[in-house]
C-alpha cells in the first residue's frame, strides 16, 4: 500500500509580485532540500485536514480546511527504493493567518515566483546552433509558437508537471516536485547530454548510460 501524503501550496501577493511559501527541510525524507508544506496522512484522517495539522506544526500557520483548493493528486513512484512510493494530494491558498515561524522539522520562508524564460530561450538557441540535431528535455514546455522558430520549431519531451494546475503561468510553485520531475526522463539511449539549466537539470538519471552529463 502507498503512504498517503499531503501538500500545501500557500501563496502571497506583495509590492514585488507574487511569492510561495517553501521550506528547508530540517529532518527526514527530503532532509537538506527544499519542499512545499505537508506530510503524512494519519490513519482516518482526511486529506485536507492533514494539511491544516501539517501546515500548521510546520510553519505556525493557521489555515482552515474550507479554503483549501485540491489541485492535483499525484502518485510517486520509486522503482530503485519501492519503499518511497506515494501519494499526494496536493491544496493550494492564498488565506492564512499568522507568520511563518521556523519549527524543528522546516525553516520556512518566501520565494518570489520568478519570470527569466527569455535568457533561458537564449541560452538554449546557443547550444541548438552548436548540435541543432539535438532532442530537447524539460520539465515543462509551453513556449509561443511565435518564439519557437528561434529554438529551430523544436519541442521537448516534458514531464507530469505538463499536466499540473498552474504548470503554465507559475510553474515554480512545484519547485519541490522539480527532482522527481527530472528524474523520470529517460535520457539513456544518448552518447551526450547537456544540460542548460544551474539547478534540479543536474540531476537527470541517465540509467546506466555512458553518456556524460556536460553541464553549461
Amino acid at each position: 500500500m502507498l503512504t498517503r501524503t499531503c501538500l500545501c501550496l500557500i501563496r502571497r501577493t506583495t509590492p514585488a509580485g507574487p511569492e510561495v511559501l517553501l521550506g528547508l527541510k530540517k529532518t527526514g525524507f527530503g532532509q537538506g532540500r527544499w519542499v512545499n508544506l505537508g506530510g503524512h496522512i494519519e490513519p482516518g484522517e482526511k486529506a485536507a485536514a492533514a494539511a491544516v495539522r501539517e501546515v500548521e506544526e510546520e510553519s505556525g500557520l493557521v489555515v482552515s480546511a474550507d479554503v483549501l483548493q485540491h489541485v492535483a493528486s499525484i502518485e510517486f513512484r520509486f522503482p530503485w527504493r519501492p519503499s518511497w512510493d506515494q501519494t499526494a494530494e496536493v491544496y493550494l491558498t492564498a488565506t492564512f493567518a499568522g507568520e511563518a515561524a521556523e519549527s524543528d522539522e522546516i525553516a520556512p520562508r518566501w520565494e518570489a515566483i520568478q519570470r527569466d524564460r527569455e535568457a533561458m530561450q537564449a541560452v538554449l538557441a546557443e547550444i541548438l546552433r552548436v548540435y541543432p540535431a539535438a532532442d530537447l528535455h524539460a520539465l515543462v514546455d509551453f513556449l509561443p509558437d511565435a518564439d519557437r522558430s528561434r529554438l529551430g520549431g523544436k519541442r521537448a519531451t516534458t514531464t507530469f508537471l505538463q499536466r499540473l494546475p498552474f504548470a503554465r503561468t507559475s510553474f515554480r510553485v512545484w519547485l519541490p516536485l522539480f527532482p522527481r520531475a527530472i528524474e523520470s526522463l529517460d535520457v539513456a539511449r544518448y552518447d551526450l547530454v547537456i544540460s542548460s539549466s544551474h539547478a534540479v537539470a543536474k540531476g537527470v538519471r541517465t540509467l546506466g548510460a555512458e553518456a556524460p552529463l556536460q553541464k553549461v
